[in-house]
């Protein structure tokens, strides 16, 4: 794999969501206690922008129908 980048730390605010496109790809960047995390920008139930759900416990909550993703991983919480 390569890198990219993507976003400067000072273009983020602290929980909230920011959505940017690499590479075709939709990518939601959070900053979060200050550490910066990336995932998927799109809820695989129904395609919402994950980069403007509700962050809370190192998750964020889809703002359609609020299943929860891990930070750490996109993974379902």
């Amino acid at each position: 794999g390569s890198w990219h980048v993507a976003i400067r730390k000072d273009q983020l605010v602290e929980n909230e969501g920011r959505s940017i496109r690499i590479a075709g790809h939709r990518i939601a960047v959070f900053l979060v206690e200050g550490m910066i995390y990336a995932i998927e920008d799109s809820c695989p139930h129904a395609g919402a922008a994950l980069s403007r759900g509700y962050i809370e416990n190192g998750t964020v909550s889809c703002p359609l129908h609020y299943w929860r993703f891990r930070l750490s991983d996109g993974a379902w919480a």
